[in-house]
């Protein structure tokens, strides 16, 4: 706890520790940390110091507790992005749309990219081209960029291309935990080459999704743009 800033109370001091511990995967994602017995044994505190660092790490969405089992690391739920924008046709075999692969290479990002993923001068990134498809309706066409390290295998082995879920892929492939997005919509119209992948006239609307994809220690690695059919597009938000 010595690296941690002295002049902060103990628990936020502890829940730095633990959150670096996290951050370098002492603990699995999904997995059960140290029990709280354990952890004020390991640094000398309370267990009321303990469980405030916990309860400061369980409100961040680091971790989670379940009730008679213990404290975990949570699993980011970040499954249906971006597709909850848009319709599921009645047809579809499933509500996550297939995904399909059009070429994986290494290139110059855009500066956006770059920026983003902290990628400067000449280096290359490694792009990787799919459409997502429901029932055979082409629906969106996105361009991910992605840092070379860790990601260079996919350039040496192409056959070896994500699936459906790219993260589970990221986790399994290469022990990449994406733990956050960012994101930013906005509206557009269809060049040319996104107007051929989409099925649809050229200057047509598109809805335009742009995110960034970060580890627990909030390094950035993925960089996306996503281009989604505008007659596809739905929303729905509920208040009171």
């Amino acid at each position: 706890m010595a690296a941690i800033d002295p002049r902060l109370p103990l628990f936020q001091r502890l829940a730095g520790v633990l959150r670096n511990r996290v951050q370098a995967r002492d603990w699995a994602v999904g997995s059960v940390i140290d029990s709280e017995q354990d952890l004020a044994a390991q640094y000398g505190l309370s267990l009321g110091t303990v469980r405030r660092a916990i309860e400061e790490l369980v409100s961040e969405g680091l971790l989670q507790r379940r009730q008679g089992s213990g404290t975990y690391v949570r699993r980011p739920q970040l499954g249906g992005l971006p597709t909850r924008f848009f319709d599921m046709p009645a047809n579809a075999r499933s509500a996550i749309p297939e995904s399909r692969i059009l070429g994986i290479e290494a290139v110059k990002p855009p500066a956006e990219a770059a920026e983003a993923l902290g990628i400067a001068g000449r280096e290359q990134a490694v792009r990787i081209e799919r459409l997502r498809v429901w029932a055979d309706d082409l629906v969106i066409a996105e361009h991910i960029y992605l840092r070379k390290d860790p990601f260079a295998e996919l350039l040496k082995n192409p056959a070896d291309a994500p699936g459906t879920l790219l993260y589970p892929y990221y986790e399994a492939r290469f022990g990449v935990v994406v733990n956050s997005v960012d994101e930013e919509l906005t509206f557009s119209t269809a060049d040319d080459d996104t107007a051929r992948l989409l099925g649809i006239k050229a200057r047509a609307p598109v809805l335009v999704i742009t995110r960034t994809a970060s580890t627990f220690d909030s390094r950035a690695v993925e960089w996306r743009v996503s281009y989604g059919r505008a007659d596809r597009f739905h929303y729905r938000v509920s208040g009171r």
